[in-house]
């Protein structure tokens, strides 16, 4: 969700609802804040007022910042290796 957009709570309400709707509401996800104007008083603020949702780890972070983008790579291959089941097919 770009927090720029002062619509960016709806958007997460209406995320929220069609995973419900289609079965996926269980399904692991990650909630993700970027906006390049984010600073670190809207980040805890943002963060907090999340706090009692089940997407409380979300991640804010601004894409112009390489350190940000590495820690949300790392972040998910670190998901996908937990979830990654190996197999042989003959």
């Amino acid at each position: 969700m770009d927090t720029a957009d002062p619509s960016y709570e709806r958007q997460i309400a209406v995320t929220t609802e069609v995973l419900a709707e289609i079965g996926a509401a269980a399904v692991a996800r990650l909630l993700l804040f970027t906006s390049w104007i984010a600073l670190a008083t809207r980040r805890r603020r943002r963060r907090s007022r999340h706090a009692s949702r089940p997407l409380a780890d979300a991640v804010v972070m601004s894409a112009k910042r390489p350190a940000d983008v590495a820690s949300l790579r790392d972040r998910l291959v670190g998901f996908f290796a937990r979830e990654c089941v190996e197999t042989e097919l003959r």
